[in-house]
Order: C-alpha cells, then sequence, then structure tokens
C-alpha cells in the first residue's frame, strides 16, 4: 500500500497546477495527462522490478495484457482525470492484483480526499485501516445511488440515460463524482448504496469490485450475472436493493 500512497503523492504534487502543455487527447472528449503517464511509469517500474514474473495492465498501455505466472497487476494509474484536470479532488490511483483470474487483492487512494481503501479476499474491507461494511438501506427509494458516464463521454451506445429516466423518481437520490473507483468504495463505505456504469473497464473496476465484496455487498452485471468486465456494465450494491434494481435494468436491457 506504501507503494500507492506514493503514487498519489505523485498526483498531489501537480494537482491544480497542471498546464494545458501537460494535457493530451486520446479522443475529442477523453484526456490523458503527463501526471497519467508518469503515476503508470512509476507503479510499472516499481512492480515489474519487485514482482518480475506478475505481468502488469495499465489504462495508459498500448497492447493486451495476459496474467502472468504468477499473477497479473491490474492498474488505472488516475481514475478520474476530468475531475483531476478541473480541480477536484474525486480522483484517484486504483491497483488490484489478480492470480488464476481471482483478484486477491484492491487498493484505491484518493490523495486529495486522505482516503485508502483496501481489501484482501477472505479478510474484509478498510478505509485508512478502519473496517467497512455497506449501508444497511432495504428499499430504492431509500438508496442515495452513485452513477457513471463515462458511456456518454465517450458517445457509446447503450448509453445510461433511458435506464436514469426510468430510475430516478425512485432514488432517493443520485450523486456523480467520475472516479468508478472511488464511486464503488463509497457503496463499500456504506455511503452509497447502490451505483452502476456502463464503459467500465477493468482498470476502473478491479480493485472496487473486491473492495465491495470484502465489505458485504454484491456486484454483477446490469442482467444479474458475472460478467460485468466482459460487458463493460456494472451494478454494485449494498444487496438489499440489488434484486430490485436489476429488475429494473432488466428491463432496460430489454427495450
Amino acid at each position: 500500500m506504501s507503494t500507492v500512497k506514493q503514487a498519489g503523492e505523485i498526483c498531489l504534487k501537480s494537482f491544480q497546477k497542471i498546464e494545458a502543455a501537460a494535457i493530451h487527447y486520446k479522443s475529442t472528449v477523453d484526456m490523458v495527462t503527463d501526471v497519467d503517464l508518469s503515476v503508470q511509469r512509476f507503479l510499472k517500474e516499481r512492480f515489474t522490478g519487485k514482482f518480475p514474473e506478475i505481468t502488469f495492465l495499465g489504462e495508459e498501455g498500448e497492447e493486451p495484457v495476459e496474467e502472468g505466472p504468477q499473477g497479473l497487476f491490474i492498474v488505472d494509474p488516475l481514475d478520474g482525470t476530468t475531475s483531476y484536470v478541473q480541480g477536484l479532488p474525486f480522483y484517484c490511483v486504483s491497483v488490484a492484483y489478480r492470480i488464476r483470474g481471482k483478484t486477491q487483492l484492491g487498493v484505491v487512494y484518493a490523495p486529495s480526499l486522505d482516503l485508502l481503501y483496501h481489501a484482501e479476499r477472505g479478510r474484509g474491507a478498510f478505509c485508512n485501516g478502519r473496517p467497512i461494511t455497506v449501508s444497511s438501506v432495504g428499499s430504492l427509494i431509500e438508496s442515495v445511488a452513485g452513477v457513471s458516464f463515462g458511456c456518454v463521454r465517450h458517445r457509446v451506445k447503450p448509453d445510461t440515460l433511458p435506464l436514469l429516466d426510468s430510475l430516478i423518481y425512485g432514488l432517493k437520490d443520485i450523486r456523480r463524482f467520475g472516479s468508478i473507483a472511488i464511486d464503488l468504495c463509497l457503496v463499500a463505505d456504506g455511503r452509497f448504496d447502490l451505483f452502476w456504469g456502463f464503459n467500465a473497464y477493468p482498470w476502473d473496476i478491479a480493485a472496487g469490485v473486491l473492495i465491495v465484496q470484502e465489505a458485504g455487498g454484491t456486484v454483477t452485471d446490469l442482467a444479474g450475472g458475472s460478467a460485468f468486465e466482459a460487458s463493460q456494465q456494472i451494478a454494485a450494491s449494498n444487496g438489499r436493493v440489488h434484486s430490485d434494481f436489476i429488475e429494473i435494468a432488466r428491463e432496460f436491457l430489454q427495450a
């Protein structure tokens, strides 16, 4: 975890100081900064230097990476780049370790919020060393939900807007912070009761999914199955409101 915190310190050094020349565009609206690249380079050097038989998959990589003989690191060096560029504190470093297809360790560090979430399979979930659990809310109308609009930003279909339209009056409220990793951790910590998103990649969700699960929550795709990485559509909740949400989401998928 100390390495992830050091990566967060790299982010903090340039936070609210980043210059236009350090911002590049992967598409019309999808940004990458020199900080994303610096943090990924730092993490790759540290991890592959110490664990050469563990392969490394980062968001800013150019080639697909398969799991190595001793597993795979899955890294988002700066989840929430738009927030970072705008000077908003809702960004983080996300690191997961996976072996034989199962994530064993997840760490999410939001340096501007001073929040360090982590989980190890079978050992619970924690925030700044404090054990965390999902909320006890039992109905959608009592639920505060997080939602990702990455699909809208990338201009891909299907997007979340029709589902949002069908749900919004049946929820207590909606929040959106622009970092799937942080949103998942907020579910794990009982701050959100529900989260869903489209266009979610492994580096966005691998660490956060384990943290939610170890906090007692439920994670599925929008059909209620386990293919959330393959479909890039994810739902995470406290478990108590999950079936009601999935019932609505399935109607959306069939529309």
